[in-house]
C-alpha cells in the first residue's frame, strides 16, 4: 500500500512537471510598457537587446520631440502603438543565413494593433551598431503602420530615413564625427538629393559611397527639423514613409511643400540647406561679440525686385516686410528663419532665448501681425546693447590680463598702452556694476 502511495504520487508529480514544461513561457524579458518583447538565447544577450530597444525608444522620443503620431492631427509626443517581437535564433558559430535580420508583420488575435515579429540570427555575435540601425530601421516601421494595412501592402522604409535618423541620434549622443561631416560639406561630395532619396540598400555601397550617403541623409534629416513645424512635418512624413508607393520626390514635396514644385527649386532649396549646415557644423561656440556679428547678419535678407535686382530688407524695418505680398515674405523670412534656428547651435548660451523670440517675431510677421511690434523689437535691441558692452569689456580685461602678465613687452604694444591710458583718463566717474567690478579685480589682482 504504501509503494502504491509512493508510485501514484511520483506519476502525479511527472505528469505536472510534463504539463508545466509544456505551458511555460519561453524564456523572454519584456519592457516596461509591455510593447517590446525578446526572446531566445541567454538572459545577458536578451537584456542587452531591450536595453538597446529601450535607449532608442528613449532617444526617439527627445529627437523627435511633438510629432504627429495620431489621427486626429493633434500633436503629440511619440509613443509605440504596435506590438514588437524580437526572436534571437542560432548561436556565434552557426552557418550564416543570407540575411541575419529579418522580419514580418502580423495582426495577432487578442492584440491590440500588429505584432512585428523580427528575427536576430546570432551566427555572427552581436554588434552594437550594426543592432541599433536594424532595430532602428523596424521602430521607424512601427511608426509607419496604419490601423488597417491593405491586403499585400508593401511595407519599407527608405534607406536615406533609416541613415538620416540614425545620424540625427550620433549627433544627440555626441558620436558623430564633426570633422569629417565639415570636410564632406566644403569638398561638395555630399549627395544630390535626387540620388539620396532613391539609394535603397547601404550595405551594397563601397566605404566611400556609404559615408557620403550617410552623411547626406543626416544633412537632409536636419534640415527638415529645422524647418517652421519641422518636427511635426517629419512626424507626419514617417508616418507616410513605410507605406508610401509613389515616387520618393513626392514624399518630400508633401510634407516639406517650402521644397518647390520644380526640380530647379528643389535644388536651390537644398543648396540653401548645406550652406546653412556647412556653418553649423563648426565646432567651436561662438563668444558674444561673434554671436552679435552673426546675429547681425542673419536677421537681414533679399528679394530681388521686378527688373531682378536684389532688394535688402531688415527685420527691425518690418514695416517693410508688412507692405510685401505673403508670398513674398515667405520667401524672405523662412531662409532668415532657418538661418536664426542654426545659429541658435553655435550662439553664445544667453542669446538662445533672444533668438527663439526673433523667430516669433518673424513668424508673426510672416502673417502679417505687427501688434506690439515696436516694443518687442526695442525690448530685443536693448537686451543685445547690453550683452555688447559685457562682450567688449571682457575682451577688454583680456587683453589687459595677457598685456600685463607678459614677461616682456614688445614696442608693438606701446601704442596699445597709450590708447588705454587715454581712454581710462577720460572715464566718466558714474560706473555700471560690470565696470565696478572689473576694477575690483584689477585692484585684487595688483596687491
Amino acid at each position: 500500500m504504501k509503494n502504491s502511495l509512493v508510485v501514484r504520487a511520483l506519476s502525479a508529480l511527472l505528469i505536472f512537471s510534463f504539463w508545466q514544461g509544456a505551458l511555460a513561457v519561453p524564456d523572454q524579458v519584456v519592457s516596461a510598457d509591455g510593447r517590446v518583447i525578446v526572446t531566445g538565447s541567454d538572459p545577458r544577450v536578451r537584456g542587452a537587446v531591450l536595453s538597446t530597444l529601450t535607449d532608442l525608444r528613449s532617444e526617439l522620443r527627445t529627437v523627435l520631440g511633438e510629432m504627429d503620431v495620431t489621427e486626429t492631427g493633434e500633436p503629440a509626443r511619440y509613443e509605440m502603438r504596435h506590438n514588437l517581437l524580437v526572436s534571437l535564433v542560432g548561436r556565434p558559430g552557426d552557418q550564416a543565413p543570407q540575411t541575419r535580420y529579418t522580419h514580418r508583420v502580423r495582426e495577432v488575435e487578442g492584440l491590440e494593433g500588429y505584432r512585428i515579429e523580427m528575427f536576430i540570427h546570432l551566427s555572427r555575435g552581436l554588434d552594437r551598431r550594426e543592432v541599433r540601425k536594424e532595430v532602428l530601421e523596424r521602430l521607424l516601421l512601427e511608426i509607419g503602420l496604419r490601423e488597417q494595412l491593405d491586403e499585400g501592402q508593401t511595407l519599407k522604409v527608405p534607406a536615406w530615413l533609416v541613415a538620416g535618423v540614425s545620424e540625427r541620434l550620433a549627433w544627440r549622443n555626441g558620436e558623430a564625427d564633426r570633422g569629417l561631416y565639415r570636410a564632406l560639406y566644403e569638398s561638395g561630395h555630399v549627395l544630390d538629393l535626387e540620388e539620396l532619396l532613391e539609394a535603397t540598400d547601404e550595405a551594397e555601397m563601397d566605404a566611400a559611397a556609404r559615408t557620403a550617403f550617410r552623411v547626406s541623409s543626416g544633412a537632409l534629416v536636419r534640415a527638415m527639423l529645422n524647418q517652421p513645424q519641422g518636427e511635426a512635418s517629419f512626424g507626419r512624413l514617417l508616418r507616410d514613409a513605410a507605406t508610401f508607393e509613389g515616387e520618393a520626390l513626392a514624399l518630400v514635396r508633401r510634407h516639406f511643400p517650402e521644397t518647390g514644385l520644380s526640380d530647379e527649386s528643389l535644388a536651390k532649396w537644398w543648396a540653401l540647406q548645406l550652406a546653412n549646415l556647412t556653418q553649423d557644423f563648426v565646432s567651436d561656440t561662438l563668444g558674444i561679440l561673434e554671436t552679435e556679428d552673426a546675429l547681425r547678419k542673419v536677421l537681414r535678407g533679399t528679394l530681388d525686385d521686378e527688373n531682378g535686382k536684389p532688394v535688402s530688407y531688415r527685420v527691425e524695418e518690418f514695416h517693410r516686410i508688412i507692405a510685401l505680398e505673403k508670398e513674398q515674405r515667405a520667401l524672405l523670412l523662412r531662409p532668415i528663419n532657418e538661418k536664426l534656428g542654426l545659429l541658435a547651435f553655435r550662439c553664445f548660451p544667453s542669446y538662445r532665448p533672444m533668438i527663439e523670440e526673433y523667430r516669433k517675431v518673424l513668424g508673426d510677421l510672416l502673417e502679417g501681425r505687427e501688434e506690439k511690434m515696436v516694443a518687442r523689437l526695442t525690448i530685443l535691441r536693448e537686451e543685445r546693447e547690453i550683452f555688447i558692452e559685457v562682450g567688449s569689456q571682457t575682451e577688454d580685461y583680456l587683453d589687459w590680463f595677457t598685456i600685463n602678465t607678459a614677461s616682456e613687452i614688445s614696442g608693438d604694444f606701446e601704442d596699445y598702452l597709450r590708447l588705454k591710458a587715454q581712454l581710462e583718463s577720460s572715464r566718466p566717474e558714474s560706473q555700471s556694476p560690470i565696470e565696478a567690478y572689473l576694477d575690483v579685480m584689477q585692484q585684487l589682482y595688483n596687491e
